[in-house]
């Protein structure tokens, strides 16, 4: 579970990771009264999508590109080539 300010406004390390491996994104208000805006995503990895990245994005984006290659298990795949 991912707590943040703002919905709308959530950092790309806490989204990937709620996409990729399922969770919950809300508020504090949320948490405390049951009112306020919560996101639930199911897991990406577990509906068997594939994940492409070109070498210019693994450059300009390499935390996202890790996270995401390590939560889908294809970070020794990438790392055999």
């Amino acid at each position: 579970m991912f707590v943040v300010a703002n919905v709308l406004d959530v950092q790309q390390f806490c989204l990937w990771n709620a996409v990729l491996c399922g969770g919950v994104i809300c508020t504090a208000d949320f948490i405390v009264s049951q009112t306020g805006p919560c996101l639930v995503f199911e897991a990406a990895v577990e509906s068997h999508r594939i994940v492409w990245f070109t070498d210019a994005f693994i450059t300009a984006h390499g935390r996202i590109a890790e996270v995401t290659l390590h939560r889908t298990g294809l970070v020794e795949y990438l790392l055999a080539f």
